[in-house]
């Protein structure tokens, strides 16, 4: 089971939250990590943006999802339905 890692980021275009799913076990480029920037709408789905890299400070500097956090299941359901595969969520890489 691949681990995934949720954080939320704020959008200045529409004033809200965007997410970041992160996969510390995929490989990377030094200093980066691999995400899947995707937006929660309201509905439940989920729009994915490209599969891509971010800095380590980039990622750092948007606010954890803790495991706990109830929305944590709509967004685990989201990014599963978008791979088709299983995801432990995690808080550390």
């Amino acid at each position: 089971m691949e681990r995934v890692i949720f954080r939320k980021e704020f959008n200045p275009f529409t004033k809200g939250f965007d997410y970041l799913a992160a996969f510390p076990d995929d490989e990377a480029g030094r200093g980066r990590i691999a995400v899947s920037p995707f937006t929660l709408k309201v509905d439940g789905t989920a729009e994915f943006e490209p599969y891509t890299e971010v800095p380590f400070d980039y990622y750092y500097r948007n606010k954890l999802v803790r495991r706990r956090d109830p929305k944590v299941s709509a967004l685990r359901k989201a990014i599963e339905d978008h791979y088709g595969t299983k995801f432990r969520v995690c808080e550390k890489i």
